[in-house]
């Protein structure tokens, strides 16, 4: 976990503690997801480039943050990740609302 990182009630690190049930490592968190597309919190909604949503296997699109910086700091470390598996854009939202999106993940020519 990264140092001053707070894991999103629901959600623990990987290392040295049981999974929440029914989850999954979330690539690049070092946690697991919390499970419920009807957690509040920060959290990302992936899609290709003709806006179909896209859960890449590995990728915690159900991953909750703590904050709007938490987010970005995730997608700003797996974009590259996320590209290789097909996702284009990005949407940010909080408790439900769009907070801004879509966001290209190509990179500008």
């Amino acid at each position: 976990m990264r140092e001053g990182h707070t894991p999103v009630k629901g959600t623990a690190p990987v290392k040295g503690t049981a999974p929440v049930k029914g989850t999954a490592p979330v690539k690049g968190t070092g946690r697991v997801g919390a499970g419920s597309v009807d957690a509040m919190g920060w959290y990302w909604r992936l899609a290709d480039a003709a806006g179909t949503e896209q859960h890449p296997e590995g990728f915690g699109a159900q991953e909750r943050f703590p904050s709007q910086s938490d987010a970005e700091s995730w997608v700003g470390e797996c974009w590259r990740e996320l590209l290789d598996v097909g996702v284009t854009q990005v949407f940010l939202l909080e408790d439900g609302r769009q907070v801004y999106g879509p966001m290209s993940l190509l990179p500008a020519d």
